[in-house]
């Protein structure tokens, strides 16, 4: 069976290889779309209201000076004579479901997460590959991956990434495989690219969140207790509470909310230790 080549190959790294496969978002096609559609609608609106005003105005007598007051009465007309009204309500209903539709899918589509620098680098880097033609693209196909175009990448994936998981796979894994890593670890002779394993990338990143997690608490315990001075316990506190911030919105992917109440809880923590530690010095 002949290697694989082109966009199979392209598939192929996307899918195995990144962090998920790396698509355009085509926003402004999309958001173009949406509102040519809005504007065609807002149109069919002016049409129907100029219709139904029309029909309202209509002597007593004519069957259709009542359809303002009767859906069965409109719908049932147009099985017997020519009801433009009707026939501009079905039109509408047809072209109001597609329109909202578009909105749905394109609101799931900008909910998704951008693409991680590293993987954009990493395919722009394998669709300039020269020596070969394994992920060679005719034409302009190249330019979908483009640098103009990478704000307009996305993940195909539910999980995205903290800053500090980005920051491992980028920069600090360059550094290590050109300081240490490249002796042992040795580059892919198709793609040109030393890769990684994620699994293992995250299984790293979470040890070493458990073992700050450990480890931090027990650090401001310990300085705490050791330090007698109650005005240098206080500004242990801030600075404590300020580093357990910055440590959790850079490590995790807590929300805003969850963020204020884990430091609230952990001040307070610090601050009743302060408390009980200084009752028992007194009272000792």
């Amino acid at each position: 069976m002949a290697e694989a080549e082109g966009y199979y190959a392209l598939a192929k790294f996307l899918d195995e290889e990144a962090w998920a496969p790396i698509l355009r978002r085509f926003g402004v096609l999309n958001t173009q779309n949406l509102l040519y559609m809005q504007a065609e609608l807002f149109h069919l609106e002016r049409e129907l209201q100029s219709i139904a005003l029309e029909d309202a105005q209509a002597a007593s007598s004519d069957p259709r000076h009542d359809f303002r007051y009767s859906v069965l009465d409109l719908r049932n007309s147009a099985a017997t004579v020519d009801n433009p009204q009707w026939n501009k309500i079905l039109e509408i209903r047809e072209k109001l479901e597609k329109y909202n539709d578009a909105v749905i899918r394109y609101h799931k589509i900008r909910a998704m997460s951008g693409a991680q620098k590293l993987d954009i680098k990493n395919t722009q880097h394998i669709l300039n590959i020269v020596k070969h033609k394994k992920f060679f693209l005719k034409n302009t196909d190249i330019e979908a991956w483009a640098g103009q175009n990478k704000h307009d990448l996305i993940a195909l994936s539910d999980n995205q990434p903290d800053q500090f998981t980005s920051w491992v796979r980028g920069p600090f894994l360059s550094w290590l495989h050109n300081v240490v890593a490249y002796r042992f670890i040795k580059e892919d002779p198709n793609s040109e690219l030393t890769m990684y394993a994620d699994t293992t990338i995250f299984l790293v990143v979470n040890l070493l969140r458990c073992t700050l997690a450990t480890l931090f608490p027990a650090a401001t315990t310990i300085a705490l207790y050791v330090v007698k001075s109650i005005a240098v316990r206080l500004v242990l506190v801030f600075l404590f509470t300020a580093l357990f911030t910055l440590v959790i919105s850079c490590l995790t992917m807590a929300k805003t909310v969850e963020l204020f109440m884990a430091t609230a809880t952990f001040a307070a923590v610090q601050v009743v230790f302060i408390s009980t530690t200084n009752s028992s010095t007194n009272s000792s």
